[in-house]
């Protein structure tokens, strides 16, 4: 029998039991993927059409206003962050991830403040935000919530927590 390349690397398997949990190598692939994802290896693109693709695709298929395909959480949380705080702005952009003197500040329920991995604190950092708590681990009020909004808030991060149970979320 072959050998997978964790087994050829000497890593032991373990059962996700969990379900998308990046510490856990988030998801096996279907075949049609595993298909896909060889096409797509054997061939050049240019990575900025391909991006905008993408994006448009899912846009389609979810509904949503626009997307942009990321190859991690950490990646999707940061690039968000930064877009929240350089809002379209060219030469912003290229200062990332020093945010110095903008808005920058990403306005957190402190529950939500997990680690998936890596800590969410982290890729906020990352995409040049800095993280405002609001509330306790377990409970939240909306006024908490409103008076952390200032003239330097850049964004609201809302996780969907599925492997903890927290209680007070805002607007309950």
């Amino acid at each position: 029998m072959t050998q997978n390349i964790y087994q050829q690397l000497g890593l032991k398997q373990v059962i996700n039991a969990c379900g998308k949990m990046t510490i856990l190598g988030v998801s096996s692939v279907t075949p049609e993927v595993m298909h896909a994802t060889a096409r797509a290896a054997s061939a050049f693109v240019e990575i900025d059409k391909l991006v905008e693709k993408t994006g448009e695709r899912v846009s389609r298929y979810t509904g949503a206003e626009d997307s942009y395909v990321t190859s991690c959480a950490s990646a999707g949380i940061a690039i968000a962050v930064a877009a929240a705080i350089t809002r379209g702005d060219p030469f912003r952009v290229t200062l990332m991830p020093d945010s110095t003197g903008m808005a920058n500040e990403v306005v957190m329920l402190r529950g939500h403040n997990v680690d998936y991995g890596a800590p969410i604190t982290s890729a906020i950092r990352l995409g040049g935000g800095r993280v405002v708590e609001v509330g306790s681990s377990n409970l939240a009020a909306r006024w908490q919530l409103e008076s952390a909004i200032t003239d330097d808030t850049a964004a609201l991060l809302y996780v969907e927590i599925t492997s903890l149970r927290a209680e007070g979320d805002v607007g309950h």
